[in-house]
């Protein structure tokens, strides 16, 4: 039978959905849905000061209901006298007379559709009326800010502007209070499900201004290509699958030529010569098509073939507020002849092959452009990866099929919106913590999907209307709705991230949504048996007093949420995604803020040494092998909070400096920061440690050969210096420096890289690098058909040390050589061996390398801990190219920090039940096991190998529990 949870959902729908039709209709007479945003806030809050703006810049129509209403109190009719009255008390204009008051003038600016309505709605009852009635609204534009700000405001307002009804000291208390108990509600409610907008009203009007234009900048997103890629089709493809808009900017030019013959002479030599079409001719057709769009309430566009010069891209992003990102279909210019020849021009009035050449021209305009395009990211294609060119349909239309899908497979990663996820049992603090995370980065909205698909029900919108009937049915909702509703999200904003709540809610559903979006990070809150206890009666109690059939509703849903939950953990640990916060009790926001700091902070190298000349050169060419700029000195983050955060930061009190740092690494993309000479003190290491954790590496240069010579030449010339205590002031910043180095050394001993005198700067930096090396683990334990090593991989990514969980990444040896999941050059050198191969794994070491490296890179953390299991691969002990056992080792041991060996030998009783009960399975495991035993105890010392034995069958759970346990110990032990 159906659980407790889903009868009781099942009911209430056919309740809401009777309900639903049997609604007044009152769909109004408008041609085209309206794109409608709400602008709310309190009396005070400036909202039509900042409407008014927003209009002049975003081409909306201002709908302030109040000059609605006044209109009509000005005719001096009997609506008019009763609306007087209304305003003058305070109080609310009937719902019947705002509606059709909206619904007359957003029908008389049809040709605009945009809308920005400001005065309406004052409660959730009447947000809801209009969605039923009029349409959906795309977000609510909230202008926060406190009652003692907006009670300033509006007296300010009153003695500059005497004798409005509504500002009078008697009635601006009444306003407050009616919009504290109703207006507040609505955002309340609307939030949870991305569609409010919060901007800080108690700024200035520019800055209030600055900080809404955020949520209405439109997105583009540029595809681009040499001539013959099919970057129109591609294009195509990424607007259908997330509800974009594609313009193909050869589709206008084709158009505008058709229709003016003059132009259309002058773009057919622009194109011969390989030349872009002048930005005067080409933005006006782009402006026209997107403006056209925007009627329909579309923000994201997917424009291909456009820009052709940095020009056409200014000009189009200076009359358009945008946010725009760049992709280019990276093809060789060979590649791009062979698709010109094989598909022609692809235009009717073109000659696109003939620009082919021109396109490649470092000098050219193209050129020159695209590492000046914001974001730009190149896409690596190769026609060698289209495996059967020559085969099947070979026609220039089959040939442009497996064209388009293998540039599609390629581009979709790259352009596809990103989500994090927070887990966590029902009543844990997982919506505080959405919200904490969401307001991290500008315009990203914390996503409840469970209040989502309810809501949308809850307002009786045409999905939600079909979903009733659905869960009056069967009582299921697909997941398919709920990824709809997400990307609709995603589409009224300029972000292409959300935080999502309750999504997914099983593992079968982790697939699906990887198909729509690309999954960043999870963030689960694992409570202790006592927190569990007290979650799951607060959850029972809040159920029950919702459910008057069944007294165990709650603590039965409670329990299917955890068991659901269960595999969900498992499934993101083991690919490294998962960061854990333990807590014994729901956590408060301070705690909260200080986890996500701990999460999302990023990795330091710390640089130390006594030379004020040497040391800053090490770290700054440490910082720019890592992709920075700049290594980050104490001098430079006290300049940089001056400028940034006008903060005055004294690097003597750590808690000023460190938070000034936490600061600047927020805002910071890079990989890797380098500290320069910081910590100074053991007082700042310490203060580091407790906020950042353990630095990757802490080098120390052995600097004393120079440092006298230094001082006296950087003194030389400073008459009132006596240089005679040079040698006391060295010997007391070494003192200091000394007790620095021993706190680390106590803290953190694996960090520890001394360098000595005179070591080239090539020899330290390649020495950092074999540090931040990726640390590996493997496992040797068989898989068989139960996934046996696989649940050891699980259950070592979810097992605790101590008081944390060390944060691993499992990577599956037998996926790698899968292909169709790699970069085009893996693929490329894949295609090439699958000829010659005897068997998927029989690669060279090079290649081998290069699929494990790839791993490495693409994971969460590239510099983190990895496990690699079902290794080595069948090859191994088989003749042929592939690598043999020692081989493969080395190729790992090449390209990372190798810490050691998990072997797990199973005997017969145990082989039976967790992998195979076939003789000769085990007698093949059995043969490779022992192959693979003897060549590591010859290859590698014995502190780096860990047996350990399970002889007797008892269950999967204990054989697991003891292997965990082992390698705790031995890692541990490694790593001390």
């Amino acid at each position: 039978g159906e659980s407790p949870q889903a009868e009781e959902a099942r009911k209430k729908a056919a309740e809401a959905l009777e309900a639903a039709l049997d609604m007044e209709d009152l769909t109004p007479d408008l041609e085209i849905p309206p794109y409608v945003i709400f602008v709310i806030g309190g009396p005070g809050a400036g909202k039509r000061t900042q409407c008014v703006r927003l209009t002049q810049g975003f081409n909306f129509v201002y709908l302030n209901l109040g000059s609605l209403l006044q209109d009509e109190v000005a005719a001096e009719t009997e609506l008019g006298t009763e609306i007087y009255q209304h305003m003058q008390n305070g109080t609310s204009v009937p719902d019947s007379v705002t509606l059709q008051l909206l619904k007359q003038a957003m029908a008389k600016r049809q040709d605009t559709n945009r809308f920005l309505i400001d005065g309406f709605p004052r409660s959730l009852e009447q947000a809801k009326r209009f969605e039923q009635s009029v349409g959906c609204v795309a977000f609510l534009l909230y202008l926060e800010a406190s009652p003692d700000i907006l009670k300033a405001r509006v007296g300010g307002r009153a003695t500059k502007a005497p004798g409005k009804v509504d500002d009078t000291p008697a009635t601006i208390d009444k306003r407050l209070k009616i919009f504290e108990d109703q207006t507040l509600n609505m955002v309340r409610y609307y939030e949870p499900i991305g569609k409010v907008r919060k901007v800080d009203a108690a700024k200035s009007i520019d800055e209030v201004f600055e900080d809404a234009k955020r949520s209405f900048c439109c997105r583009f997103t540029y595809v681009l290509g040499p001539p013959g890629t099919p970057v129109k089709k591609v294009a195509e493809n990424l607007a259908q699958q997330y509800s974009y808009v594609a313009i193909d900017f050869m589709d206008l030019l084709e158009r505008h030529a058709q229709t003016n013959p003059k132009e259309a002479a002058q773009l057919k030599t622009a194109f011969a010569k390989g030349k872009p079409v002048q930005a005067s001719t080409a933005c006006p057709l782009v402006l026209e098509e997107i403006e056209h769009h925007k009627r329909l309430g579309v923000h994201n566009f997917v424009i291909s073939g456009f820009p052709q010069s940095l020009k056409q891209a200014e000009f189009l992003e200076y009359r358009i507020p945008c946010v725009p990102k760049s992709v280019l279909l990276d093809f060789g210019i060979k590649d791009s002849e062979d698709m010109a020849a094989i598909l022609g021009s692809g235009s009717r009035i073109f000659d696109v092959g003939s620009t082919v050449g021109a396109f490649y021209v470092e000098s050219g305009e193209m050129q020159e452009m695209l590492p000046k395009l914001s974001g730009l990211v190149r896409v690596p294609c190769s026609l060698a990866q289209l495996v059967s060119i020559g085969h099947g349909d070979a026609s220039p239309a089959g040939f442009e099929k497996q064209l388009v899908d293998m540039t599609w497979a390629a581009l979709r990663e790259k352009v596809m919106p990103s989500v994090s996820l927070v887990l966590g049992p029902p009543c844990s603090g997982t919506s505080t913590l959405a919200k904490m995370l969401a307001d991290l980065t500008p315009n990203t909205q914390a996503v409840d999907c469970a209040q989502l698909l309810s809501k949308e029900m809850d307002r009786k919108t045409d999905m939600g209307i079909e979903m009733l009937s659905m869960q009056e049915n069967n009582g299921k909702v697909p997941l398919s709705m709920t990824l709809f509703l997400l990307k609709g999200i995603i589409n009224f904003t300029c972000s292409d991230s959300i935080i999502l709540e309750n999504c997914p809610m099983k593992a079968d559903q982790i697939a699906q949504l990887e198909e729509e979006f690309r999954i960043d990070r999870v963030y689960y809150i694992s409570g202790s048996d006592k927190a569990l206890a007290a979650w799951k009666e607060e959850y029972s109690k809040k159920s029950s007093a919702q459910s008057q059939e069944h007294d165990n509703f709650g603590s039965l849903t409670f329990v299917e949420h955890m068991e659901n939950l269960e595999p969900l953990v498992r499934y993101f640990s083991r690919r490294g995604r998962l960061d854990r916060f333990e807590v014994s009790k729901t956590p408060e926001p301070p705690k909260l803020k200080h986890e996500i700091e701990q999460c999302t902070q990023p990795q330091f190298a710390i640089v130390q040494g006594l030379s004020f000349i040497s040391t800053p050169e090490r770290a700054k060419e440490l910082a720019s092998a890592y992709g920075s700029s700049r290594a980050l000195s104490t001098e430079f983050i006290v300049d940089w909070a001056k400028t940034s955060l006008q903060r005055t930061v004294d690097p003597a009190q750590p808690d000023q400096f460190i938070s000034a740092l936490q600061k600047y690494a927020a805002g910071n993309s890079g990989s890797l920061l380098v500290l320069d000479r910081y910590p100074k003190t053991a007082e700042d290491a310490a203060q580091f440690l407790t906020q950042f954790g353990e630095p990757k590496v802490i080098v120390n240069l052995d600097e004393d050969e120079n440092l006298q010579t230094e001082w006296d030449d950087f003194y030389a010339e400073d008459d009132s210096f006596d240089t005679e205590t040079i040698p006391d002031l060295i010997a007391g910043q070494r003192t200091v420096l000394n007790d620095t180095m021993k706190l680390f050394a106590e803290q953190c001993p694996s960090r520890l890289m001394p360098v000595e005198a005179g070591t080239p700067s090539e020899e330290v930096i390649d020495g950092v690098r074999r540090r931040l090396l990726p640390r590996v683990y493997v496992i040797l334990a068989p898989s068989g058909l139960k996934d046996f090593s696989g649940k050891l991989v699980e259950a070592i990514c979810t097992s605790k040390r101590g008081a944390k969980r060390v944060k691993f990444t499992a990577v599956d040896s037998e996926k790698l050589f899968v292909r169709g999941c790699h970069s085009a050059k893996i693929e490329d050198e894949l295609l090439k061996a699958s000829l010659t191969a005897k068997a998927p794994d029989s690669l060279t070491a090079k290649l081998w390398s290069q699929l494990y490296s790839e791993a490495f890179s693409n994971s969460p953390n590239p510099m983190g801990n990895f496990l690699i299991f079902n290794f080595p691969s069948p090859s191994a002990t088989q003749s042929g190219p592939g690598p043999a056992i020692r081989d493969q080792f080395h190729v790992l041991e090449s390209i990372s920090q190798f810490m050691g060996i998990l072997c797990v030998k199973l005997g017969e009783s145990a082989f039976a039940e967790f992998c195979s009960e076939e003789a000769e399975a085990l007698d093949k495991y059995t043969a490779f096991s022992e192959e693979v035993t003897e060549q590591i105890a010859m290859q590698f010392p014995g502190n780096k190998i860990c047996d350990v034995e399970i002889e007797e069958a008892k269950n999967t759970q204990d054989a697991v529990k003891k292997v965990v346990s082992s390698f705790v110990a031995f890692q541990e032990k490694l790593e001390a």
